[in-house]
């Protein structure tokens, strides 16, 4: 099972009475599973709060390599691109925005880099997923195709509106 919630930051001095409230928990039985055991395991995570999900281990690990992996990925990324070799005064104009945006890179390195490699195949699909995105961006910005970038930011802003209008219609964040 894998319970979806928590932050960047570990330890017992980190803990959160709710750290379970609505959060989706993955449940990924097999064929040979007892079912006694699943049910019980569901019910513990269903009695700390969570909304347990049954689903295969590997529609498990293609999820979370877009959802969650991806993210810790790119956020890595982009401090490792930025803040490893900094030009002369940049430091100066990191804002929110970055603050945000990197937040995941506060993670432990060593968690993320098992995670990494036990669920390579499919980080690596999802990264090919971004570069998709990022390439199409990339093209319109060198041929100044206005309507296209237009396009690509406007489909951002979209669907993160549905998404955010979703959570607040009830979905978990």
């Amino acid at each position: 099972s894998h319970p979806l919630c928590g932050s960047e930051k570990a330890g017992v001095v980190h803990a959160r009475g709710d750290l379970f409230d609505g959060a989706v928990c993955a449940v990924t039985p097999t064929e040979t599973s007892d079912a006694p055991t699943v049910d019980t395991i569901s019910k513990f995570w269903t009695a700390l709060g969570s909304r347990v999900v049954n689903l295969t281990a590997a529609d498990h690990d293609a999820i979370v390599a877009r959802t969650s992996h991806l993210p810790h990925v790119l956020a890595s990324a982009l401090v490792n691109a930025v803040l490893v070799s900094p030009r002369v005064g940049e430091s100066d104009f990191f804002g929110s925005g970055f603050r945000d945006t990197t937040r995941l890179a506060s993670g432990d390195a060593g968690m993320w880099r098992d995670i990494a490699m036990d669920n390579a195949s499919a980080i690596e699909q999802a990264i090919d997923d971004l570069q998709a995105e990022l390439a199409t961006l990339k093209t319109a910005l060198n041929a100044r195709e206005v309507a296209a970038l237009e396009t690509f930011f406007a489909k951002g802003q979209e669907f993160r509106q549905q998404w955010i209008t979703g959570l607040k219609d009830g979905e978990r964040k």
